[in-house]
Parts: structure tokens; sequence; C-alpha cells
């Protein structure tokens, strides 16, 4: 599977969300220019005349629509798991190249004993997990943490053909303390540094969920155990989506073997720290998000200052009616348009933020 169908499959979703709403939102619509009429001529400024009509209709058009909308919505579902079965899936594998003149597996340091055959293995074996921990998708709550633990110590004995060798260390000692330090702030930084990039997106939707109004309606996330919004969480979906499909996890897993040479394993910890800045990595969240979230931000406001005019031209006109679908329906189209244009700022902002660790 390729990037482009991933878009497709969010575009079709979009759509599919516009056919199953568009009944309820142009029925609303047409309530509310007939209701803004009525106020107009009548000079009756009630809220609830504006309110009570628009929830009769919709629960109307649910109840006359609800089967074909049923129906559509498992039409959709079918024909996506049959077309996601039906894609080539070929997988990549993750070569790990050997050094010239250095076997492809480690070697014990002589005379060490059973040091000598743990020490190549721990230390990036801590590294690995504490990146897996935090790393997005595979460290969701929905991956097992014994699978996250075979997959970090496979990893680990497999890098050991391009990783430095490493000095056995006492595991009682205060270096080997120093030394877990280390790994799992490099581990952790590697981890939040992609998950920053799904922060971006995240609050992308956020900020066009917000403009078109959708954030009114929020609902409890059981996967990320948090409160969540529908367009954040499909941006969200979508990343994540991406990132497998792109084999942005092959992309870590080898930014992690190769932050073993860049960062060696070594008794200072926080020199990690001073030559990253990890602190500076949050306005990466603000700016990408704010740089893809852009144009619906710029059509929506387009909207609203249509929208504004029509109310000053006709105050009479009861403009929270008829502005709500507008700015929904509007809003959906310019988040299926954007769609294709996320695959550049993900790839730019992942590899942006993995060049610090290779």
């Amino acid at each position: 599977m390729e990037a482009q169908q991933v878009f497709t499959i969010g575009q079709q979703g979009l759509m599919m969300l516009l056919t199953v709403a568009a009944p309820i939102l142009l029925v609303v619509l047409v309530v509310g220019v007939l209701v803004s009429v009525f106020q107009a001529a009548t000079q009756i400024n009630e809220a609830t005349l504006s309110f009570v009509p628009k929830l009769l209709a919709a629960v109307a058009v649910m109840a006359v629509m609800g089967p074909w909308m049923l129906t559509t919505l498992v039409d959709y579902l079918r024909s996506m798991l049959l077309s996601i079965a039906a894609a080539d899936g070929r997988l990549s594998a993750l070569a790990c190249p050997s050094r010239p003149g250095r076997p492809a597996m480690f070697t014990p340091h002589r005379g060490t004993g059973l040091l000598g055959w743990l020490t190549p293995v721990l230390w990036p074996f801590i590294r690995v997990l504490a990146m897996l921990q935090v790393l997005p998708v595979l460290g969701q709550r929905v991956v097992p943490g014994r699978v996250r633990i075979a997959l970090a110590f496979m990893v680990a004995f497999c890098a050991q053909g391009v990783a430095p060798p490493i000095e056995p260390v006492p595991l009682d000692s205060a270096l080997a303390v120093m030394l877990v330090i280390q790994q799992l702030l490099i581990g952790l930084s590697l981890g939040f540094a992609v998950r920053i990039i799904f922060a971006a997106l995240e609050f992308a939707g956020e900020v066009s969920g917000l403009q078109m109004g959708m954030n009114f309606a929020g609902f409890f996330d059981p996967v990320l155990a948090s409160q969540g919004t529908a367009a954040s969480r499909f941006f969200a979906t979508l990343v994540g989506f991406l990132f497998i499909v792109l084999n942005g996890h092959l992309t870590v897993i080898h930014a992690v073997v190769q932050s073993l040479t860049v960062f060696p394993v070594g008794p200072e910890p926080f020199q990690f720290l001073r030559s990253t800045l990890p602190h500076t990595w949050g306005a990466e969240i603000f700016s990408m998000g704010l740089w893809i979230a852009m144009p619906i931000i710029a059509v929506l406001l387009f909207v609203n200052v249509v929208l504004g005019v029509i109310s000053r031209v006709a105050p009479q006109v009861n403009i929270f009616s008829i502005g709500f679908p507008i700015t929904m329906g509007l809003g959906l189209i310019s988040m299926m348009m954007i769609l294709p244009l996320l695959q550049t700022p993900f790839v730019a902002a992942l590899d942006r933020m993995l060049n610090m660790f290779r």
C-alpha cells in the first residue's frame, strides 16, 4: 500500500461523512432560513423559535433517512475492508549491514564471563524499550507490553553488527546507574520526537475543528484514555496509518540503531541534552500545526466574513441558524482537499526530528 492510497481512504471517509450528513445539514439549513425569514417578518426574536424547529427537523430526517444512512455506512465499511485486504502489503526488511572486518553478531569480551555476553545487549535494549514505550502506534495501550519487550530485545540483539563496542560495566556500580539514565533519556527523547509530529497533526485537527464548530462534541478515546475531538482523532488516525505505510516504524528503528554510534553508551547522560536541546522541540507542534490548518482557517475566515456581511445587510436574519451548516460543510470539503498535501510536511518534519539522532 502506498501513501496515496492512505489519502484516498481519508478522502473517501470524509466524502462518506458528507454524504450521510448532507440530508440533515440541508434540512437544518432550509429550516434555519425559513425561521429567519419568519422572525424578520414578525419581529419575534425568541431563542427557542430558532432551536426547536431545527431539532424537530433533524430528528424527522434521521427517522426517515436512518435506514439509508446505516446501509450506506455498512456498505462503505465492507468495501473499505475488502480494498485494504486486497492491497499489496509488501513489507520492507530492515537491513542491518555489518561493518567491514566485524562479525554480524556481537562477540563477548574475553575474560568477563556472563557480563561480557550481557553488556552488548543490555544497554541498547534499555534504550530501545524506552523509545517503544512512548512511540506512537507501537506505544499505544493496544500493543501488549510483552510484544514491546520482545521487539526491543530483537532490535538490540540485531544492532550489534553496527553498534560500537561497549566496555563491560559492573551492574552494581554508580556508573551503571548513570548508563541506565542515559539510555532512558535518549530512548524517551527519540520516542517523544516522533510523538511531537503526531501532536502537531492533532493540533491542526483541533484548530480546524474549532473553526468548523466540531469541538463542541468531545468524546472519550479508550485507546489513548483521554478526551478528544472528532477532527483531531481523524488526523491522528490518518497520520498513524500513513506512518506505517511509509515505513516510519522502520525509519525510527534505524534511527535508534544509529543513535548508538552518534550517542554511544558513556558515563555522561546529560551531554545528549546539551547537544539536541529537546526543550525547543515544542515549537514544532504549533508551527507545523498552524501551517497545515492554515488553508482551512483561511476558507472558514472568508465564510465568516461573508456571513458577517449578510448579518450586517439583513440584521433580521438569524445568522446562527444558517451559519453552522455552511461552515461545517465547507470545512469538511476543505479538509478533504488538503489531505493529499499532508505527506510532504509529515515526512520532512519526521526526517528533521530523526536527523538529530543519526
